[in-house]
């Protein structure tokens, strides 16, 4: 996805600030100059730089959502219920889409300067879905913070909207008025386009929107624009909650107690429950840490693309091209913010990622070194002992724990 435009106008002498941004103009002519009788033309080595740019990021997210595509199939039976992970998989899909049309459409066009395409019926289409892709993260990214909220504030709700199966009703609905929303754009007129002379994606609406068309207009900039600052207030109402009022579990240590059956059972049990209790607690903390990351990016590039347009005014020739390139990178980069968190924080896909790729480096052994697979010394494992001395450990680790022999498991 990147940087959007939308045009209604055409303007001869329109600041750059609002040709890249402003909703209300753009130059049929030159989208990077304040007049139409001087043209900047991208040079060749500008061109390169940024096709090469955009392939090189957009083959890289490609293929850390493809990894990540492979950890979430390999761990489908233990992340198939967790709703932090079903969520997971439509940004994924969103990411993909994404830059696919990076791909198709803007490395080309961007390398050659001209509509190597022409604008055929299909190449709207392609990038429309770029539109949905777009709208698509944002409000996934908000059903991820509204998942947080519903599970520190709202279990019930939580339950209802979030649990397995009703998980999938959930992101049903969300696609479907996702998919409304950008249709939205095609009844008012507006089709999405990509400037082969500034190389960013726009929306080319016409000159007199209806009311209605206008009204859209201000609900589509309202949700891009304020749904990540709601979303991070959400996250400092959680962390300020989190860190002050919810009660973490102690650490759980075994209580000198007299020995007998019932006591070793009751104790089992309840230290079981707790443990319990304190892995969830610390997985949704997890989560929440993961979730606030992905949609702080948001943010981020709303930022970025806020304060950067006023760079045009003070740039001349091809420096302009290269404020316009770095907004694009941080909307690619975007698209790889998820995967990239979730192998870097989540500990659940790191262990599958090193079951998946550690067997696979572990088989190229330097023919150089020479294997020791001895333990340290000093270290005396306890299967390689005889088995009276295994015994003998056993029965003083059972006396330790003032368990009956029964409750112990060798």
């Amino acid at each position: 996805m990147l940087s959007t435009t939308t045009t209604t106008t055409i303007s001869v002498n329109a600041s750059p600030a609002l040709l890249l941004k402003d909703s209300s103009a753009f130059s049929a002519v030159s989208p990077l100059l304040p007049n139409a009788s001087s043209v900047v033309v991208a040079s060749a080595f500008v061109r390169l730089f940024g096709s090469v740019s955009y392939a090189l990021l957009s083959t890289m997210s490609i293929l850390l959502n493809w990894l990540l595509i492979t950890v979430l199939c390999n761990g489908h039976y233990q992340f198939r219920r967790m709703a932090f992970f079903t969520i997971a998989w439509q940004m994924v899909i969103c990411d993909l889409m994404t830059q696919t049309v990076q791909i198709i459409v803007a490395v080309p066009i961007t390398f050659t300067g001209e509509a190597v395409y022409g604008h055929p019926f299909w190449y709207y289409a392609v990038l429309f879905f770029d539109t949905v892709a777009y709208n698509a993260t944002l409000h996934f990214s908000a059903l991820l913070t509204f998942n947080r909220l519903c599970v520190f504030f709202v279990p019930l709700l939580n339950d209802f909207l979030f649990s397995y199966p009703n998980i999938f009703g959930t992101i049903f609905v969300l696609w479907l008025y996702v998919f409304l929303l950008c249709s939205c754009y095609i009844l008012i007129g507006c089709r999405k386009n990509f400037s082969e002379t500034g190389f960013f994606m726009f929306h080319d609406c016409p000159p007199q929107l209806p009311p209605a068309g206008i009204l859209f207009r201000q609900i589509s900039w309202f949700l891009s624009t304020y749904l990540p600052v709601l979303m991070l207030f959400s996250y400092l109402l959680i962390f300020v909650y989190v860190r002050y009022f919810v009660p973490f579990p102690q650490k759980i240590t075994a209580p000198p107690a007299p020995r007998g059956e019932k006591f070793c059972v009751k104790t089992a049990a309840k230290m079981a429950e707790e443990y319990a209790a304190q892995l969830k607690r610390k997985q949704e903390i997890q989560f929440l840490i993961q979730s606030f990351l992905i949609c702080g990016f948001l943010e981020v590039q709303n930022l970025t693309f806020a304060w950067t347009p006023s760079l045009f005014s003070s740039l001349d020739g091809q420096w302009p091209f290269l404020v316009t390139f770095s907004e694009n990178w941080i909307s690619i980069l975007l698209n790889s913010i998820s995967p990239i968190i979730l192998f870097s924080f989540n500990i659940d896909v790191r262990r599958i990622v090193r079951q998946l790729f550690v067997p696979f480096f572990l088989s190229f052994r330097c023919p150089f070194c020479a294997a020791d697979r001895s333990p340290p010394a000093g270290v005396v494992q306890v299967r390689h002992l005889p088995p009276a001395a295994r015994f003998v450990a056993a029965r003083h680790h059972r006396q330790a724990q003032q368990c009956p022999s029964q409750f112990f498991v060798t």
